[in-house]
């Protein structure tokens, strides 16, 4: 079986799908598919230093709608892929291979508040036709595929869930190696509670910065790193409304190389999120050491089990107790690091390969027809 892969959202500084796509690339590349793998990359993505040389990598700069739909179709002949990748819910919509399309959530229907203008219009402009063209799904969660199913009407045996992976640089790391991050970023070993990902309304970081400014003390800071994808967003401006502006770090995009340090460095890893498919900070954090608290909300229960807190996301008090917990409370902390450990164990780069060889099989057993019918 040959794999053609859309590596396109693979770039510095990316979060969600994007992490996604490098992580599923990473898997790959550790098992490689039989008949060999072509993957689709941005110019300068750095991707050609990464993999070897029997990995066919072709550079595709800004593209017109017309070369997606007509020329990439006739590229995947050409190169005689059996499966089409794309780490998005969208495809072309003219059949080169056997489309198989990642679908994280389905948030632009279940949540649509939670989600930019942009993508929602993206959302409501490629699912379609993409469906009509793809032979298979892949997601990234139980919670997900009942949504899918759900309001998508998508077959379930045409749905496959996969364990995502995190990579072997997440774990616990010695005081020696995490001091001179940390210093780069002006932080002290334990003194801060960490958050990482994207900056918008759905990751619920304003009532996280309320539960944080009703901590007994001020020795803690409170530590955002990620972009800012949501205009008018202003984490500062609520930092001040609560009194704290003092405590509170934006970090924006900081290296992935730093993320372990960053993360083996905090006092708690805080993810109180609104809706995941996934959410896959908290594993990475668990991989680290780090207490972990996130959310009861969506998929985050189904990720992290029993190793993390799990509040109403939108319970101030009931947030701001259990990151009290988790910094302070050592009983508590050493359960949660425990648990957490074992936790992100089951989240190894060969289990996603395994899970991803699966869904590329189902497509190939399964039937070419699209998963709407047209």
């Amino acid at each position: 079986m040959r794999i053609a892969m859309d590596c396109r959202a693979i770039e510095s500084g990316a979060t969600g799908i994007g992490t996604f796509a490098a992580s599923a690339l990473r898997a790959l590349l550790q098992a490689p598919p039989a008949g060999g793998l072509a993957v689709l990359a941005r110019p300068g993505a750095g991707l050609g230093g990464n993999v070897p040389a029997s990995v066919l990598v072709i550079e595709v700069g800004p593209t017109r709608p017309l070369w997606y739909e007509l020329e990439l179709p006739v590229l995947l002949e050409e190169e005689r892929a059996d499966i089409f990748f794309s780490p998005l819910f969208a495809c072309p919509v003219v059949r080169g291979a056997r489309y198989v399309v990642a679908i994280h959530d389905v948030f632009p229907e279940s949540h649509p508040e939670l989600c930019t203008a942009e993508f929602g219009e993206f959302w409501k402009r490629r699912l379609g036709s993409s469906l009509r063209a793809a032979c298979h799904a892949l997601t990234v969660s139980e919670w997900s595929k009942r949504q899918i199913v759900e309001r998508l009407g998508l077959s379930p045996d045409r749905v496959t869930v996969v364990r995502q992976s995190v990579g072997d640089e997440f774990q616990v790391l010695e005081p020696g190696a995490i001091a001179p991050v940390l210093g780069k970023y002006g932080l002290r070993g334990g003194g801060y509670v960490l958050y990482v990902g994207a900056l918008d309304p759905r990751k619920n970081l304003e009532r996280l910065i309320g539960a944080f400014a009703r901590l007994s003390g001020d020795r803690l800071r409170l530590v955002l790193t990620g972009k800012a994808v949501t205009k008018g967003y202003d984490l500062a401006a609520a930092a001040r409304r609560r009194g704290i502006e003092g405590r509170v770090s934006l970090l924006g995009h900081v290296e992935q190389g730093d993320l372990p340090a960053l993360y083996g460095g905090a006092r708690a890893f805080a993810f109180p999120s609104l809706a995941e498919g996934f959410g896959r900070p908290p594993i990475e954090a668990m991989a680290c050491g780090v207490p972990v608290v996130a959310s009861a909300r969506t998929a985050l229960p189904e990720t992290c089990g029993d190793a993390a807190l799990l509040p109403d996301a939108e319970d101030e008090t009931a947030l701001a107790d259990c990151l009290e917990r988790a910094c302070c409370d050592e009983l508590v902390r050493g359960q949660l690091i425990r648990a957490g450990l074992e936790r992100a164990r089951g989240h190894k780069v060969r289990r996603f390969a395994c899970d991803l060889a699966s869904a590329f099989s189902a497509a190939m057993a399964g039937p070419v027809e699209g998963l709407w019918s047209a």
